[in-house]
């Protein structure tokens, strides 16, 4: 017997291999479990139901059954697919899927099919209707996989071939046990396939990307078959590239196997109960061998479990493969300086060799999660976030931060390898056997959705002790990342390099021979050469420092350099997909450059060597491949396809090759064809419409193209608004995935642009009620503030009309109107700041409102007159007042809420208002007066923050402290973002009203945030990086260094702001 390997495990044991069976190549790819079984109507002759009133049909007999069934015994002379497609017409589709139910439901298993499960394989496919199969693999309890059955592209086909132990089943014409899903008939005729391509288009291109890579094993076709031949020839272009293939025919022929030879077909003229019965010979249970030969598993996080457990087979093999445990003797592949000066920090080989510069946000991060013994010592999970821009050095910095947690400090730390999946139940599996606090790190944590969510979430709520150290991009975190801030115990920002770091950089340039260009120059030139060049990013400034060019100049130069061209065009096709920093699959590649895997790796990667990393995502069970950064992918996809055209023509090249089961894919669609980029992007709508119809070939929603086809007329200089709403209702129609949310917010703002276009009042009344209709709706639990911005554009938008066409003979009724609309226009604002206090969009609303009140007599005149007519309304009362306070009537704001508020003497609004206008007109003079306001501006516990926060400030600086701290501490907890909780505003200011400046010393300092003593404050203030007038002398700041700054609040506490060193 013969002894063979797969990719991870001792599996199989092969017997000596027969000549006249198959050959040699082929035996090994089965055995390897690389091989694709294809199955088709002749695996199932031989079978028969229990009672033996049914048989396996061969495509002929379903044909004849059908006839005499429907057709009273006529067309039997016809093909299957012209009877079926008659008889559908005939009799409809649910009886003929009866009929075929009925005929196979009941059939039993050969020994060939029992026989299937003994195998392990790459993939299934049948065009078979039946469950033979599944039968079989639910009898067989020790068959080595999980049978998946896939039907359609709603089915989870990626997670399925990410799962090694896991084989999918494709379906591809079908399966008796969905004949009532209306989206999956039975596919019997050429019609219905053409008809129901759209749910299985992924189903094809997932079999057509096997099959570039995998042997496939046809059994049970006929190959006088005109259909059999064409899906064999469709599902692979016969080239030297692809394996060989096997093909199993009982009535193969002399000449049919010289015909299918020479198409790398290896032929064997042999039932498929008689193929299965003579492969097994060739294979025998490993198990009692296998028992013998690997000794129990050891693991390096032994030492960190006090008991006599030890850790699961998964977990030992996750840590091996994807969760690495930061050790001294962890192994990891090797990485020249060179690279890694020029952005390749892939595995840990250059901290062990010291490549990197010692960033001190790291002695920050340590102190936080490491000595804060309080935090250290807590049985709760801690959840902390590294923010930076792009190519800062983000994953650099959380390495050697697990670098420095895992061997300097011997703490049980881990690193989520690049292409890992979060595996929640392991990680805790971890955390239980090690039973002290582990430390998990995370690169990019936004890019695992709501994975990475759930993690921190139940690790929370479980209080597993585990510390988690990410990283998120700045930009993609301040609009991504509202859900994880609410978990974030602290968060560091990455800042640039600092005069210390710049020194330590170009020491480390100099030592391991790096300098390039630099060493060109005096030494004296160095630094301030190498810190001019810091300005951009930091991987951007290695590249220009060093090369003496242009960052964009050095990659168009290194794109232009590549040879030969096949090479080339795969680097711009990796670009493509990687300037939305999503990789190509191997799968995906294969299939664009009709390659596979292997002949690509040897033929196109020695010329991409350098620019191009390919790892193994586990998250999709394929290689990927990307380029150095998603700013040079960027680079590339723009200056070397200069027009519209060029760049429309790759985007549909790339489009029509990817398979939508993946989430990779998927999300690079739907990133290629946004509506609104693309209005920005291409000048020529026929350019764009093209991009959709090829985007909806490739097996993306109709709803989805309709939805981002009526976002491109909305947002084109050139679009449509009537052919927005048409596109609009068809996805209405039917939505798939997308959210009802979605699709209206769309459609109320094509009903707002229609209402400012049209000439009609009547009809601009009516889309902007239809509009606002919506967005009621749309408000309630809404998690981001563009349903309030929209409904304030809008009402902003007739208000603003209303006033303009004011007539004296209609006036009371347009008063009554203008009433109302100032009252929704108000509540709106009010209610949409109080959700989203920092928006900007809500910010800037509110004050073009403000300046159009305060700008128009005639508006300020129509708010008059409408209060005087309802001087109960509320919201008109504290927008007078505003309008009176800013053309400085103030003593007539003033009075006007105070008369209100005797009728309302508990509104809360209308007590947080006059406060507000008496801070602004002489705070300590009134400040008795406003406290009495701001308590009654809110109650204990609600919602009212902004009142909340007034009131903490106010108590702070004129009353008493100790209750300041304490709604401070409150206020602290809410669930806002950290970047809303630590804005500071409310700076103390004069008599005069102007800001008060105060001095005093820094007492220390930490990564991006600092602490200052000041004589006129008992405690340390604290102060943000950013609240530095001139951000880039942050390294300036030290223990000791005199400052100015004005000070102010936070929704934590007192904070400093507009610091400036003396």
């Amino acid at each position: 017997m013969i002894l063979l390997q797969d990719n991870h495990d001792l599996s199989l044991l092969i017997g000596c291999f027969d000549m006249e069976f198959l050959s040699e190549y082929l035996i090994n790819q089965i055995v390897s479990g690389k091989a694709i079984l294809f199955l088709g109507a002749g695996a199932s002759l031989g079978t028969l139901s229990q009672d033996r009133r049914f048989k396996g049909l061969s495509g002929n007999e379903l044909r004849d059954l059908i006839c005499d069934e429907f057709l009273s015994g006529r067309s039997k002379g016809k093909n299957l697919s012209y009877v079926g497609a008659v008889t559908k017409d005939l009799a409809g589709m649910i009886p003929v899927h009866e009929l075929i139910k009925k005929h196979t439901n009941d059939l039993v298993p050969t020994v060939g099919h029992e026989l299937i499960t003994k195998i392990r394989w790459k993939a299934i496919a049948t065009t078979n209707y039946d469950e033979l199969v599944e039968k079989s693999y639910k009898a067989n309890q020790n068959a080595p996989q999980t049978l998946k059955r896939v039907v359609g592209d709603s089915d989870d086909i990626q997670s399925i071939l990410a799962d090694e132990n896991s084989v999918p089943l494709l379906k591809l014409h079908g399966c008796i046990s969905r004949i009532n899903d209306h989206n999956l008939p039975l596919i019997l005729s050429s019609h219905d396939y053409h008809k129901f391509k759209l749910n299985r288009i992924s189903l094809f291109s997932t079999l057509k990307e096997l099959a570039y890579s995998h042997t496939i094993v046809f059994c049970g076709y006929s190959i006088s078959d005109e259909n059999v031949r064409d899906l064999i020839f469709d599902v692979s272009e016969v080239t030297n590239e692809r394996p060989k293939y096997v093909l199993v025919d009982p009535s193969l022929e002399k000449q049919d196997i010289m015909y299918w030879a020479s198409n790398r077909f290896e032929c064997l003229p042999l039932t498929f109960v008689e193929f299965m019965q003579k492969l097994s010979e060739h294979f025998t249970s490993p198990s009692s061998v296998l028992s013998a030969l690997i000794p129990d598993k050891t693991t390096t996080i032994n030492k960190f479990i006090a008991s006599h457990d030890r850790p699961s087979e998964k977990l030992n093999q996750y840590i091996e493969r994807e969760l690495y445990h930061i050790q001294a003797d962890l192994t990891s592949e090797s990485v020249e300086p060179n690279k890694f000066y020029r952005g390749n920090s892939r595995g840990f080989s250059w901290l062990m060799n010291d490549y990197d510069v010692s960033r001190e946000i790291i002695d920050s991060i340590l102190e936080d999660t490491v000595f804060d013994i309080q935090n250290a010592e807590t049985q709760k999970s801690l959840f902390f976030v590294v923010k930076g821009y792009a190519g800062s050095g983000k994953s650099v910095c959380l390495k050697r931060t697990a670098w420095e947690i895992g061997v300097t400090y011997n703490k049980p730390t881990f690193f989520l390898s690049e292409g890992a999946e979060i595996r929640k139940e392991l990680i805790f599996e971890a955390s239980l056997l090690i039973k002290e606090r582990m430390y998990v790190f995370i690169d990019d944590i936004l890019d695992f959705g709501d994975k990475s969510l759930d993690l921190i979430n139940e690790a929370k709520k479980f209080n597993y002790p585990i510390t988690f150290i990410t990283s998120g991009r700045t930009n993609e975190w301040n609009t991504q990342g509202e859900l994880f801030e609410q978990e974030v115990n602290s968060s560091f920002d990455l800042l640039d390099l600092n005069n210390n770091e710049v020194g330590s950089l170009l020491h480390k340039l100099t030592r391991y021979n790096c300098l390039g260009y630099l060493g060109t120059l005096a030494e004296s030139e160095r630094f301030s050469y190498l810190k001019s060049k810091l300005n951009n990013q930091l991987l951007v400034a290695l590249h220009e420092a060093t090369e003496g060019k242009t960052f964009e100049e050095i990659i168009i130069d290194e794109y232009e350099n590549i040879y030969p061209l096949e090479a080339k065009v795969a680097y711009l096709n990796v670009c493509s997909l990687h300037r939305f920093n999503i990789g190509v699959r191997a799968g995906l590649l294969s299939r664009i450059e009709s390659v596979n895997f292997n002949q690509f790796y040897k033929r196109l990667m020695a010329p991409l060597e350098n620019i191009v990393n390919v790892t193994y995502d586990f998250r999709i069970g394929d290689y990927v491949y990307k380029s150095r950064h998603q700013h040079i992918a960027n680079i590339v996809f723009a200056k070397t396809l200069p027009t519209a055209e060029e760049k429309s023509q790759q985007i549909i090249k790339i489009i029509r090759y990817l398979n939508v089961s993946y989430d990779t894919d998927n999300h690079a669609i739907s990133q290629m064809i946004k509506g609104r980029v693309l209005a920005e992007e291409f000048t020529n709508k026929s350019l764009v419409n093209t991009i959709f119809n090829v985007a909806e070939d490739a097996g993306i929603h109709p709803s989805v193209i309709n939805h981002q086809r009526a976002v491109f007329e909305l947002h084109h200089p050139g679009g449509d608004l009537r052919a927005a709403l048409n596109y609009i209702v068809k996805a209405e129609e039917d939505p798939g995935t997308l959210l009802k949310r979605t699709l209206q917010h769309t459609k109320s703002n094509i009903y707002r642009r229609l209402a400012l276009s049209s000439n009609i009042d009547g009809e601009k009344r009516k889309l902007r009620q239809d509009a606002l209709s919506i967005l009621n709706r749309s408000l309630s639990g809404t998690k981001d503030s563009l349903p309030y911005f929209t409904k304030g554009q809008i009402l902003f938008e007739e208000i603003k009309e209303r006033m303009d066409f004011i007539k004296d003979h209609d006036i009371e009724n347009d008063d009554e109107v203008l009433n109302e609309l100032t009252k929704q226009m108000e509540s709106n604002l009010e209610r949409g700041l109080q959700l989203f206090p920092s928006d900007d969009k809500l910010l800037m609303l509110e004050s073009d409102y403000s300046k159009f009140i305060k700008d128009s007599p005639r508006a300020l005149k129509a708010l008059e007159q409408s209060f005087k007519k309802n001087k109960d309304s509320i919201y008109t009362a504290v927008r007078l007042a505003r309008s009176y306070y800013s053309i400085n009537r103030k003593s007539d704001a003033i009075n006007l809420l105070r008369n209100t508020i005797s009728n309302h003497p508990i509104n809360k609004t209308l007590h947080f208002e006059i406060a507000k206008l008496l801070i602004g007109i002489n705070e300590f003079d009134n400040r008795e007066a406003i406290l009495t306001h701001l308590k009654r501006s809110f109650s204990t516990g609600d919602t009212h923050y902004e009142a909340r926060y007034s009131y903490a400030r106010h108590e702070y600086l004129y009353g008493d402290i100790t209750k300041s701290k304490k709604e401070f501490s409150e206020l602290a907890k809410i669930p806002y973002p950290p970047s809303i909780l630590n804005k500071v505003r409310g700076e103390m200011k004069d008599s005069e009203g102007n800001k008060i400046t105060y001095h005093g010393t820094v007492s220390s300092v930490h990564g991006s945030f600092c602490f200052i003593q000041c004589i006129d404050f008992s405690e340390n203030i604290y102060v943000h990086y950013s609240a530095l007038t001139d951000s880039s002398k942050w390294s300036n700041i030290l223990p000791g260094v005199k400052i100015s700054c004005f000070i102010g609040f936070s929704f934590r506490g007192v904070a400093g702001s507009t610091m400036s060193i003396v």
